[in-house]
Formats: C-alpha cells, sequence, structure tokens
C-alpha cells in the first residue's frame, strides 16, 4: 500500500483473487478472475504489466514448485522480484544481473519496486535479461530433447 499511495503511475492486479479484503474497492488495485487454463497465456499477454511480483515463504513445498512466474514474466520481456528462494535462485543464477531480482525483506521488496516503477530503461534492460534466460534455458525447444530422453529411458526399461 506504501507504494501505491507514493507513486501515482503504480497499481496492483492479482489474479485469481484479492487475498485480503481490505484491498476490495481501492481503485489503484484491480482482480482479475480466475482465469480457465486454455485462456491464460492469451489473457496474460494482454494486461501490459511492467513487473511482476512472485513472492513465496521459504518452505519445503515451495522450493520443490517450480519458477512458473519467472518464466511467464521473462517470455513477455517482463522482469520478476521475486522472493530469495528455489526455484527463483535457480532462474536468476544463469546471470548475474537478475540476482538483484531476488528479495528477502519487506524494505527490499519496497525499493526494488519503487526503482522498477520509477526506472523505464532498468525494467527494460531487466526484462529483456529474464527473456534470453527462459530463452536460453526454459524454452521447449531446449527442454524437449531432454525430456524425451527421460521418457524414452523409462519407457524402455
Amino acid at each position: 500500500m506504501t507504494l501505491l499511495r507514493s507513486e501515482s503511475k503504480a497499481h496492483l492486479h492479482f489474479v485469481g483473487m484479492i487475498p485480503d479484503r481490505r484491498y476490495v474497492g481501492n481503485p489503484k488495485i484491480l482482480a482479475h478472475g480466475w482465469v480457465p487454463v486454455h485462456e491464460y497465456a492469451v489473457r496474460l499477454s494482454t494486461w501490459n504489466w511492467d513487473v511482476y511480483i512472485a513472492p513465496l515463504t521459504d518452505s519445503r513445498f515451495n522450493r520443490a514448485k517450480s519458477g512458473i512466474k519467472a518464466y511467464e514474466a521473462g517470455a513477455l520481456k517482463i522482469p520478476c522480484l521475486m522472493s530469495d528462494v528455489q526455484p527463483f535462485r535457480e532462474f536468476t543464477c544463469h546471470d548475474k544481473e537478475l540476482e538483484w531480482l531476488l528479495c528477502s525483506k519487506p524494505q527490499e521488496w519496497l525499493e526494488k519496486c519503487r526503482e522498477l516503477v520509477r526506472d523505464r530503461g532498468l525494467r527494460e534492460r531487466l526484462g529483456i535479461k529474464c527473456y534470453e534466460v527462459v530463452r536460453e534455458h526454459y524454452s521447449m525447444e531446449k527442454k524437449a530433447a531432454v525430456w524425451h530422453e527421460i521418457y524414452n529411458s523409462v519407457v524402455k526399461q
């Protein structure tokens, strides 16, 4: 809320739900309802966001998740502020500059988000770097052969 009050250009969008009823009715907070899976990629590309935010608590369950939010943002050339936990550490290890996107303290989230809101050049540079990481390390073209090899090794046994 601090950022929304201090930055006239800042808006917050939730997909699926608003996690806190205090936010309902705030004109700077939008909720996009649940999106059917087959529509998600198209809808995502139409929301024209400048920054993704992907907070996760550091738990055993969350460490087993994929970095899907970072991949989605990167595919759209949008920087993603992420919790400093796996799977996001793995995503940022491919480019040292992307480690700046990892956050662990509330003040760090606020300061980095504010910087991204104010600095279009920073957003664009980090967004392109995220895109390059997704293209090089997480795209279907790069992963299909690996998955095919694993599949074949399991099926042949």
